[in-house]
């Protein structure tokens, strides 16, 4: 999983209304240019605009979580 790129989408639908609002509503278009996994854009695709994980706070949550998973493997493979 490329835990930076998703980190990057997250903080972008956290400080861009209109890119989050976009990704929500379930385009794919919104995340051309953006090396993820299937795996990752399965996971925002299934995040629904009236969610609780679709709000700045929820994104800052789940921000945190990856960079948290990406630090744990950086750690695991020294």
């Amino acid at each position: 999983m490329s835990s930076s790129e998703m980190s990057k989408v997250l903080e972008k639908a956290q400080e861009d209304k209109v890119f989050r609002q976009i990704l929500f509503s379930g385009s794919d278009k919104v995340l051309e240019g953006f090396e993820l996994t299937e795996a990752e854009r399965l996971v925002l695709k299934r995040i629904s605009s009236d969610s609780y994980m679709s709000t700045e706070r929820g994104l800052d949550a789940m921000r945190k979580m990856f960079a948290d998973a990406q630090q744990f493997n950086s750690s695991k493979q020294k």
